[in-house]
């Protein structure tokens, strides 16, 4: 399915499914990326949030993440950013900010994983 777009005049949101963008296109002209949810893919989450932040880029790029604290949500984001910080950190990139803060444990996703399974 091909993004939807919604707009009055100029184009202003363009809503789209991670997993159909994450490779092959440019969103300049849209710097602000918002996800409602995320999956567990860190390679899927990686590329469809730099879909804004790609060269001749001239604006501030933004990406937010939503979810409700104390949810099922917000853990996933949690183990999302342990698999970006190993991600990153093999390749040499030590991140600073973004979801990496929310991972205050430094231990792997399948740990974290099954340590929810067990208290379930």
């Amino acid at each position: 399915m091909p993004p939807i777009a919604f707009a009055s005049g100029a184009l202003e949101v363009l809503i789209c499914n991670p997993e159909l963008v994450k490779t092959g296109l440019d969103l300049l002209e849209f710097p602000s990326i918002v996800f409602m949810q995320t999956g567990y893919n860190v390679y899927t989450l990686m590329q469809a949030a730099r879909r804004s932040w790609r060269i001749g880029q001239q604006q501030g790029v933004e990406v937010v993440f939503l979810g409700y604290a104390q949810s099922a949500q917000s853990r996933c984001l949690a183990l999302m950013a342990e698999k970006i910080a190993v991600s990153q950190s093999t390749s040499g990139d030590i991140p600073e900010s973004g979801l990496d803060s929310l991972n205050q444990r430094g231990d792997s996703i399948e740990m974290a994983m099954a340590r929810d399974l067990i208290a379930a």
